[in-house]
């Protein structure tokens, strides 16, 4: 099955949603003497704060939508659920941690590649951070997202609820841990 790309009215909206669902996670009513604002937000069985301007938001998200795009191109074009299921065996087979993220990272065109990397520019991620840490997690994100929606990229909540994992994903490059301490000072005060 082919899938329709999403008009402009289509991203306007995908970015409405998005905006929406990130500010209930916004933690401060007014902006940094940066002009950051704070989002905690949940990614993977735990929060994280992340420190962003308005346009590095706006940036992330339209880097998510732009994305899931790329993804549904491989969907139309390149992936089964067979074929990801191959590889999915080869990654969970795969003793070496390295070796399963090049693994997940075989589905990555050169236009993802280009995007995941100015991601990471976007919320200031780079060096030994990104090669060990943030890049793995997100070639791990991108292929579990393709898995989960290979045959699915037209059901529109799925869409839009993989696109906000991608943000948080993408913000959760550059994070800033949130504590079992701080989060029980928070409900105790």
């Amino acid at each position: 099955m082919k899938y329709a790309f999403l008009s402009e009215d289509g991203k306007k909206e995908l970015i409405e949603i998005i905006n929406m669902l990130l500010r209930e996670y916004e933690r401060n009513e007014e902006e940094t003497e940066d002009c950051c604002r704070c989002y905690r937000l949940p990614y993977r069985n735990e929060e994280f704060e992340a420190f962003v301007t308005e346009g590095e938001k706006n940036k992330v998200i339209d880097l998510a939508i732009a994305l899931m795009e790329e993804l549904k191109s491989l969907a139309n074009s390149t992936y089964t659920k067979e074929d990801l299921n191959q590889l999915l065996s080869q990654v969970n087979g795969e003793p070496s941690a390295i070796k399963s993220t090049l693994l997940m990272e075989s589905i990555q065109t050169p236009n993802i590649k280009a995007l995941v990397a100015e991601a990471a520019e976007t919320v200031r991620v780079g060096g030994a951070y990104l090669m060990f840490v943030a890049r793995p997690e997100i070639a791990q994100l991108l292929f579990v997202t393709l898995y989960g929606m290979i045959d699915k990229f037209d059901d529109e909540i799925m869409y839009d609820s993989s696109t906000f994992l991608i943000t948080r994903g993408i913000l959760n490059m550059h994070k800033c841990p949130v504590t079992e301490d701080e989060m029980e000072k928070e409900k105790n005060a």
